[in-house]
């Protein structure tokens, strides 16, 4: 059954998305409000000296706050010299993770990380992440929320997007909360929805593996798809991972259950999934951001039943901490319900901000 464009529903779906994003924002802004004693040293290769407190390193970024310039970001591959008494989490290339404090070395390739009973030597070009292990659940958060809508007079076609991620990074797991919302309205014609809301949570391994354990509820209207509720379990291998580079593969299944419009049965599924995910990242000035996902379905339910997700975000910084945001997706299932398109896809773009 098509969902017809009333007030009500138009009310309803706009006002999660802005409740949702305004959560978002307003959580994002208090992680910035907690601050801590300006103990550590950076020394940049052009020979300036910062004297700081070292907050993370991620994407090629170090990330740290100091007293007269608040909270800056340094390119990592600018940095010639880091002390911290700190103890850190520090993960290298190959996905080998350290714990202790830093420091520097004879030879300037390298830096020391030093635990109560050991001090070893790391090549500074081989560490992709710095995490405080001290710091509390709001500076282990990082996250993004968008907000966008268009419309076109001579069509009286209006469209409102809204998105947020959160993440929260701990010694060996990672929990990420994922909300995707297109509201679709024109004068004459029925409202379309999609809306895509999951929640996984990650355990890491030794060797860039990891295993992931998740739940969504989806929506589309588009394909006749009233509701998904699902669960799934995937493992996989960060098969690429660097300070400008992220890509993983990874493989499992999902347990969904489907209402389907203009259909008077639901419909329970057992698929067979494989994901596709990459980052890359550019940290000069403006900082670019580019996220592709791909997964595919197999229904093992429902033999010869294929189903495909895809979704891309392009974000370019316009000023700090906020970006100017360009998305695609596109959903795609060769059984969709009589009268339903195989096809779903949509462009938008939006302002984003990142905490």
């Amino acid at each position: 059954m098509t969902v017809r464009g009333t007030n009500r529903q138009r009310n309803s779906g706009t006002s999660w998305i802005c409740l949702f994003a305004a959560f978002i924002i307003y959580f994002g802004c208090s992680t910035s409000a907690a601050g801590g004693e300006k103990t550590d040293r950076v020394v940049l290769r052009n020979g300036d000296r910062l004297t700081c407190e070292v907050k993370k390193l991620e994407s090629g970024l170090l990330e740290v706050s100091t007293d007269d310039m608040g909270t800056i970001s340094v390119e990592w591959d600018k940095v010639a010299e880091l002390e911290s008494k700190g103890q850190f989490e520090v993960e290298l290339t190959d996905g080998v993770v350290h714990f202790g404090s830093l420091g520097n070395s004879s030879m300037p390739a390298l830096m020391s990380v030093t635990s109560d009973t050991l001090a070893i030597l790391i090549s500074r070009s081989d560490v992709v992440k710095l995490i405080p292990i001290k710091a509390g659940f709001w500076e282990r958060l990082d996250g993004s929320a968008s907000l966008g809508f268009s419309y076109t007079k001579a069509s009286t076609l209006l469209q409102l997007n809204a998105s947020a991620n959160v993440i929260y990074r701990g010694r060996s797991k990672e929990s990420e909360l994922n909300m995707n919302s297109v509201i679709t309205a024109q004068e004459g014609a029925d409202q379309t929805q999609r809306f895509d809301f999951s929640f996984d949570q990650s355990f890491l391994f030794n060797g860039r593996w990891f295993g992931t354990g998740g739940a969504g509820l989806q929506r589309n209207t588009a394909l006749e798809l009233d509701a998904r509720l699902l669960a799934q379990v995937v493992g996989g291998n960060q098969v690429v991972q660097s300070n400008t580079n992220w890509l993983s593969i990874g493989a499992g299944l999902s347990a969904n259950r489907e209402w389907l419009g203009g259909e008077d049965q639901d419909m329970y599924n057992l698929e067979a999934l494989t994901t596709l995910s990459h980052s890359k990242f550019r940290y000069d000035k403006p900082h670019v951001n580019l996220v592709s996902k791909l997964t595919t379905y197999y229904n093992l339910t429902h033999r010869g039943r294929f189903r495909l997700e895809f979704n891309t975000n392009l974000s370019w910084e316009i000023f700090t901490d906020f970006y100017v945001r360009f998305s695609l997706y596109d959903s795609y299932n060769n059984s969709p319900p009589p009268g339903a398109p195989q096809n779903d896809w949509n462009t938008s773009f939006s302002l984003a901000y990142s905490f």
